[in-house]
This record gives C-alpha cells, sequence and structure tokens, in this order.
C-alpha cells in the first residue's frame, strides 16, 4: 500500500537528461566493482591477522565507531538518509563524507564477520553518488534534480549488485511511486548492470561462494561437470 519513502515531483527530464542517466548507471557499476574490491580486500586483511577469528568482529566494530565519529550519519540503519537523498537535503560536500565513510565502514564490518546488511547501504551510497552528479549537473540543460538522480542512483547501485536490474527498477518505484522516473531507472539499471557484468566475473553476492570452494558458472548456477570426477559419471 502505502509509499515507504515519499519524494516531491521531480523536475522534467531533458532528452539530454537519458545520457546523463546512462553515464550515472556506468560510474554505479564501477563503484560496485570498487566496493567489491574493498569488502574482500578487508576479508583477505583479516584472515591474514596473527589473532583468533573471534576478535576480528570488535576491531570490525572499532572500525565502524571511529567512522560514526567521523559522519555519524553513516551508522544505523539509513533510512533518514534514504529520504534526505532522495528530498535533496544533503549537499555535495556531505554526501562525499558520507558515501567515503559508508563505504569504509560497510567494507570493515562485512570483512571481519561483523553482521550487516546489503540492501540499505547500497541505496545510501548509491544515493550519495548520485546526489553529488545531481550538484554539478545544470538543471536547464539535462533536467531534473537532485532527488531524481539520487534515486536513478540507488537503483543502479542495487540492480548491478544484485544483476537485476528490472528488479531494482520496479523496487525504486514502489518505493517512491515516482513513475515520471521510469525511463531514467531503466537506462541507469541496465547500464549499471552491464557495467558490472563486464567488469566482475561474479557478483558480490556470489563471490563469497567462489571463494568458498564452489564452482559458480554464470551466477547462482553450478556447473556439475566442474565438481564431479570423469570415472563417477562414465559407464563401467
Amino acid at each position: 500500500g502505502g509509499v515507504l519513502f515519499p519524494m516531491p515531483e521531480s523536475a522534467a527530464l531533458q532528452p539530454l537528461g537519458l545520457l546523463v542517466a546512462a553515464g550515472l548507471g556506468i560510474v554505479a557499476g564501477l563503484a560496485l566493482g570498487t566496493l567489491t574490491a574493498m569488502v574482500y580486500a578487508c576479508e583477505d586483511f583479516f584472515q591474514r591477522l596473527p589473532i583468533h577469528w573471534m576478535w576480528w568482529p570488535a576491531i570490525g566494530g572499532l572500525v565502524i565507531g571511529l567512522g560514526g565519529l567521523v559522519d555519524p550519519r553513516a551508522l544505523g540503519v539509513g533510512y533518514d538518509n534514504i529520504q534526505a537523498l532522495l528530498n535533496g537535503d544533503i549537499g555535495a560536500t556531505s554526501a562525499i563524507t558520507l558515501i567515503a565513510v559508508k563505504a569504509v565502514i560497510w567494507s570493515v564490518a562485512l570483512g571481519s564477520g561483523t553482521s550487516g546488511g546489503v540492501l540499505a547501504p547500497l541505496l545510501i551510497m548509491g544515493g550519495a553518488l548520485g546526489a553529488i552528479l545531481g550538484n554539478v549537473i545544470p538543471p536547464a540543460v539535462f533536467g531534473g534534480d537532485d532527488g531524481l538522480w539520487a534515486l536513478v542512483a540507488m537503483a543502479a547501485m542495487m540492480g548491478g549488485t544484485m544483476r537485476s536490474p528490472l528488479t531494482a527498477m520496479i523496487f525504486a518505484l514502489e518505493l517512491t511511486h515516482n513513475i515520471g522516473a521510469f525511463l531514467p531507472l531503466a537506462i541507469g539499471c541496465i547500464m549499471a548492470h552491464g557495467t558490472t557484468v563486464l567488469l566482475l566475473k561474479r557478483s558480490i553476492l556470489t563471490e563469497k561462494v567462489a571463494r568458498r570452494g564452489h564452482h559458480v558458472l554464470r551466477e547462482y548456477i553450478v556447473d556439475p561437470f566442474e565438481v564431479m570426477r570423469g570415472g563417477e559419471i562414465m559407464a563401467k
């Protein structure tokens, strides 16, 4: 029924604005590749520490606390941040700080084994990315506003992560009921998906499965011929 993140009606998008949506999708895909590398670099770092694994979440929690001192908005679930980004209430400088701190503490949290989610942090970081871009795009030329670009970047980040651009697009529409954003959402999500497919062998969700020794082919499918011996399938 209700709208979880209501947002004001976005300004009309000019034809050139669709090119911006495509570029924003590509940037979101590149950002996701960086985040994926950060998460698994942190995981590798903790595995190399000469201490018992039970201390890893404590160290991760310490880093999260220090990040909260730098920018308290990076802590918690962050629904208020998502709403503020969609309303265009966060400026470029604040968005840069938010995305930098959130990326570090999120990567350390997941790498250390501390409990953490994926959806809300990606929406926050994607929205901050869109807010930064929205502050440098002249509305008179491209149309749109900070809230629209934040919404497109949120959905693009989610679609690239989940490798499901249509799901991300509909998800964004359901959360905001901003039907006018349908076309830029579709373009941004598809471009983010294409970028991550070309950039990453696996998504951030299946990389951990592959790193545990399970062969993952085309994401959620395990090729049986890669895990079975010839003698198990040959007729004797």
